[in-house]
């Protein structure tokens, strides 16, 4: 034994017991040690006058579990009896070597201690700072602190308190198991278990941070170690099960980093008088405009394109704004078909928009000499990202009837 004192993390491995060198314990020798009053089965001397270490297996410690034990050794050599069969005959024996073996740990024994975490513990509960869902972090509480419930009692019929005073409990986010455990990264929220929690006996709550909980999309493990100080300064280790919480990925925004693009008139033309300007006139919009929506990095199929369309009685070539007219508003959903999603879309806009209806038809309607204005965003299917709006792209009006 390296030292005096056996942890949790030592008894999973086995403890070695080690027969010191001596001149009379010689090759074919046997040994048999005695851990804390259990006798463990011979093992034969290998080379004369070394080192040898017995091995007591973690079933045979965590037999005896915690406390203070004697151990100690005795020589035998191989004999005959009377009848011929072979037997041990006692040599000699060492003196009592006492050591101490903790094995208390948070959630009380470890039922398998086999296994990287202790199922004594109860799963940790994560909730988002928005959809207070349990264990799914959804697009909408990506930009929120999330919070992880470590449970105060055990899984064990009847329940009992899992922490004592200065237990200290970290989580651990992400990671791959069953590589050990814990895996993943703790977080920077952490609890020292006080005396005032043994009285209260209420769950943890501890913060998981926008930073910590959107690093890692999709299926996230997540497991808290519970560590518990022991003598001689060290501590024992014990950590829950894997908690599966899922991280919504949060799609590609509509436009990409550059934002989307300006829509672009398709049937503009130079008005006559007012050569080097373009905009609609009566014969470009009698029958509507159609309108360009230029492709747009992480275009999609069925992208809903939402527009927004108003005509002024300002703005024409060099003017400023006016009034705008009300019954000139267009507004609409274009969904984009398959056929468009590598490419622009096209949009026609009702004549509506560029009239000036007070009369019956919009052949009698007086038309207008002004601007229009567009503005367009784009939702992805089935999500409630919203690209940020292009800029407004203006439009010249004189759709007057005398216009030419």
């Amino acid at each position: 034994m390296a030292d005096s004192v056996i942890s949790q993390e030592e008894a999973k491995s086995g403890v070695n017991v080690t027969i010191p060198a001596n001149t009379q314990v010689v090759s074919g020798l046997w040994v048999v040690v005695t851990w804390g009053g259990i006798e463990l089965a011979p093992s034969k001397i290998i080379t004369t006058n070394n080192d040898q270490d017995v091995l007591v297996t973690p079933p045979q410690v965590f037999q005896q579990s915690s406390g203070n034990f004697d151990v100690n050794y005795e020589i035998y050599k191989e004999v005959t009896d009377s009848s011929g069969n072979p037997m041990l005959m006692l040599m000699g024996a060492s003196p009592p070597t006492q050591v101490v073996v903790d094995l208390s740990i948070p959630g009380t024994v470890d039922p398998d201690p086999t296994t990287p975490w202790n199922e004594n513990l109860g799963l940790p509960i994560v909730k988002g700072g928005s959809s207070n869902q349990d264990n799914v972090l959804t697009v909408a509480d990506s930009t929120v602190n999330a919070t992880i419930t470590i449970p105060w009692f055990t899984n064990t019929t009847p329940p009992e308190d899992a922490y004592k005073v200065d237990d200290i409990i970290s989580v651990y986010w992400g990671g791959t198991p069953p590589e050990g455990s814990p895996v993943g990264t703790p977080i920077n929220a952490s609890r020292q278990v006080k005396a005032v929690d043994i009285i209260n006996k209420k769950d943890f709550i501890l913060t998981v941070t926008v930073a910590e909980h959107q690093a890692i999309k999709g299926a996230v493990t997540v497991t808290y170690r519970g560590s518990r100080p022991i003598t001689g300064g060290l501590f024992n280790h014990t950590s829950s099960p894997y908690q599966t919480v899922t991280v919504e990925t949060l799609p590609a925004l509509p436009g990409g980093p550059g934002g989307l693009p300006q829509v672009k008139w398709t049937e503009v033309r130079e008005f006559a008088v007012f050569p080097g300007e373009y905009g609609l006139d009566k014969k470009g919009s009698f029958d509507g405009s159609v309108i360009e929506i230029p492709f747009y990095e992480n275009k999609t199929l069925n992208d809903k394109i939402e527009y927004t369309y108003i005509a002024q009685s300002g703005g024409f070539i060099s003017e400023p704004d006016g009034t705008e007219y009300p019954q000139t508003k267009l507004t609409g959903t274009y969904e984009v078909p398959a056929e468009e999603v590598n490419s622009s879309s096209f949009i026609t806009l009702p004549n509506t928009g560029f009239f000036q209806v007070v009369a019956a038809t919009i052949e009698a309607s007086i038309g207008i000499r002004g601007s229009g204005k567009i503005d367009y965003t784009v939702t992805p299917e089935a999500t409630p990202t919203v690209a940020t709006p292009a800029p407004s792209t203006k439009v010249n009006l004189d759709t007057r009837l005398s216009s030419k």
